[in-house]
């Protein structure tokens, strides 16, 4: 009888945001061509493509429609599998959040390149759609309010492991996790954007309270690559208020470079994706990065408004860093550029006149296309 009432509860669960998305191994969500705040120096961001599901069943796909999709796998893992979502997502919902999307990333099943194509996409569509050499600036920031939109990443493991990652659009910071239960578990300084019922983790989103000493200099020490990833969704799921601050720790930065890290630098998506299946780690040279993301955004949107490349004061820190000594150079880390927040570039950017300069542009462009 309980595993009848699982399962109509995930068969009338409703459709989310109107879509709930899952990629198939093989397929492309994204044209070609993430490091906590205070500690990165940086603020993060967030879109969507049409998925299908795994099934072979085109556009979206309701919670209780993925029973199929898990053939072989055991009663008890399709009825978690539809309750998860419901818990955590109904929650959501309930509060009348700001707009959300929750997609489907199948670790176990899918490739790296399925699940990171589908997550930027998703951050993409929500961006302000401005954009600078084809690099999409992400959505105005809210600091302290909830953002225009929220990622929902729905991982899932090896066997009954799954969890929620709940991520803001605007910058891409990770706020917090619901475990297999659907029960949330929050950052304390994102406390305030997460309503009642959750717990506070009782360590800070920074590298510094993730790493300890070192912060971001130790990122060469965190295993990455498909293994490392399952592992990480393993311990979210089966997380508890009680359970060794360590693991938790490790598994939430291993998530934060596997999905906004890889999205914000270039060079940090394609180390993943060469050594996915095998394992591998980021180099110092590309720990360095993750702490340099509002450096990089300011130069290049400085350089964008007044045409001179050192103008800005962080176009000078670049040199010293990377030996960056151009926008063309810095390009060749950023993917998506964040829009910073009042007065924390050197000079002003992205007000009316810049945003109508960067649109004329694009306009141009398009007409050219055309």
């Amino acid at each position: 009888m309980a595993a009848v009432t699982l399962l109509a509860l995930g068969n009338d669960a409703p459709d989310v945001a109107g879509e709930r998305r899952r990629g198939r191994d093989g397929e492309r969500h994204g044209d070609e061509r993430d490091g906590p705040d205070d500690e990165r120096g940086d603020e993060r961001a967030s879109a969507a493509s049409d998925g299908r599901c795994g099934g072979g069943d085109g556009g979206d796909q309701r919670v209780g429609r993925r029973s199929a999709w898990r053939g072989g796998r055991g009663e008890a893992v399709f009825l978690l599998y539809l309750v998860f979502p419901v818990q955590s997502v109904e929650f959501f919902k309930s509060v009348g959040w700001a707009p959300y999307h929750v997609l489907d990333y199948d670790f176990f099943r899918n490739s790296y390149y399925v699940n990171f194509y589908m997550f930027r996409d998703d951050v993409i569509a929500t961006s302000s759609q401005l954009q600078i050499d084809n690099r999409y600036i992400l959505s105005e920031q809210t600091p302290n309010r909830a953002p225009v939109d929220w990622k929902m990443g729905h991982l899932i493991g090896r066997g009954d492991d799954n969890a929620m990652l709940s991520i803001r659009a605007d910058n891409l910071y990770v706020t917090g996790f619901a475990n297999r239960t659907g029960h949330w578990h929050v950052y304390p300084k994102f406390a305030d954007q997460i309503p009642e019922p959750k717990t506070l983790l009782t360590f800070g989103d920074d590298y510094h309270s993730l790493l300890g000493d070192g912060s971001s200099q130790n990122l060469p020490k965190i295993n990455l690559g498909l293994h490392a990833t399952l592992n990480a969704i393993e311990t979210l799921s089966n997380y508890q208020p009680s359970s060794d601050n360590t693991a938790i720790k490790i598994a939430l930065t291993t998530l934060i470079v596997t999905l906004p890290e890889a999205v914000r630098f270039r060079p940090i998506r394609y180390r993943l994706l060469d050594g996915w299946f095998t394992g591998t780690r980021l180099t110092s040279h590309l720990a360095k990065e993750v702490v340099s993301w509002r450096d990089m955004s300011c130069a290049v949107l400085i350089f964008d408004k007044y045409g001179r490349w050192w103008a800005s004061a962080e176009a000078g820190i670049l040199q010293g860093k990377f030996q960056i000594r151009s926008k063309f150079d810095t390009l060749q880390y950023l993917d998506v550029v964040l829009w910073p927040r009042p007065k924390k570039c050197s000079l002003p950017i992205l007000d009316d006149q810049h945003i109508q300069q960067i649109r004329a542009r694009m306009d141009r462009r398009g007409q050219g296309r055309g």
